[in-house]
Protein backbone atom coordinates (compact mmCIF):
# COMPACT_ATOMS: atom_id res chain seq x y z
CA UNK A 1 0.00 0.00 0.00
CA UNK A 2 2.80 2.61 0.55
CA UNK A 3 5.36 1.70 -2.51
CA UNK A 4 2.05 2.25 -4.49
CA UNK A 5 1.57 5.53 -3.34
CA UNK A 6 -2.23 4.71 -1.66
CA UNK A 7 -1.22 5.48 1.61
CA UNK A 8 0.72 8.21 2.81
CA UNK A 9 3.64 8.42 5.21
CA UNK A 10 3.93 12.50 4.75
CA UNK A 11 2.31 13.56 8.54
CA UNK A 12 3.15 10.89 11.37
CA UNK A 13 5.08 12.59 13.82
CA UNK A 14 4.93 8.89 15.79
CA UNK A 15 6.05 5.90 14.41
CA UNK A 16 5.94 2.28 17.09
CA UNK A 17 6.26 -0.82 16.15
CA UNK A 18 5.46 -3.31 18.60
CA UNK A 19 7.25 -6.47 18.81
CA UNK A 20 10.26 -5.16 16.82
CA UNK A 21 12.99 -7.76 18.10
CA UNK A 22 10.09 -10.35 16.48
CA UNK A 23 10.36 -8.61 13.34
CA UNK A 24 14.22 -8.12 13.33
CA UNK A 25 14.54 -12.14 13.95
CA UNK A 26 12.17 -13.01 11.29
CA UNK A 27 14.45 -10.68 8.31
CA UNK A 28 12.10 -7.64 8.21
CA UNK A 29 15.09 -4.97 9.35
CA UNK A 30 15.02 -4.10 5.62
CA UNK A 31 11.60 -3.57 5.02
CA UNK A 32 11.38 -0.89 7.83
CA UNK A 33 14.52 0.60 7.20
CA UNK A 34 12.94 1.11 3.77
CA UNK A 35 10.16 2.96 5.30
CA UNK A 36 12.07 4.99 8.25
CA UNK A 37 14.47 5.91 5.41
CA UNK A 38 13.34 6.07 2.02
CA UNK A 39 9.89 6.55 1.75
CA UNK A 40 8.31 9.96 2.67
CA UNK A 41 8.52 9.60 6.19
CA UNK A 42 9.36 12.96 8.13
CA UNK A 43 12.94 13.29 9.05
CA UNK A 44 14.05 12.00 12.63
CA UNK A 45 13.71 15.66 14.28
CA UNK A 46 10.09 15.70 13.13
CA UNK A 47 8.84 12.39 14.04
CA UNK A 48 9.50 9.46 17.23
CA UNK A 49 10.46 6.48 16.40
CA UNK A 50 9.26 3.53 19.46
CA UNK A 51 10.45 0.21 19.55
CA UNK A 52 8.41 -2.44 21.91
CA UNK A 53 9.02 -5.68 23.07
CA UNK A 54 8.64 -7.66 26.20
CA UNK A 55 12.39 -8.82 25.45
CA UNK A 56 14.77 -7.18 23.53
CA UNK A 57 18.38 -9.12 23.25
CA UNK A 58 21.72 -7.60 23.98
CA UNK A 59 22.75 -7.07 19.99
CA UNK A 60 19.86 -5.44 19.45
CA UNK A 61 19.52 -2.80 22.55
Amino acid sequence: MIERARVSLQEVKYLALDEADRMLDMGFEHQIRKIVERMEMPPLGARQTMLFSATFPTDIQ
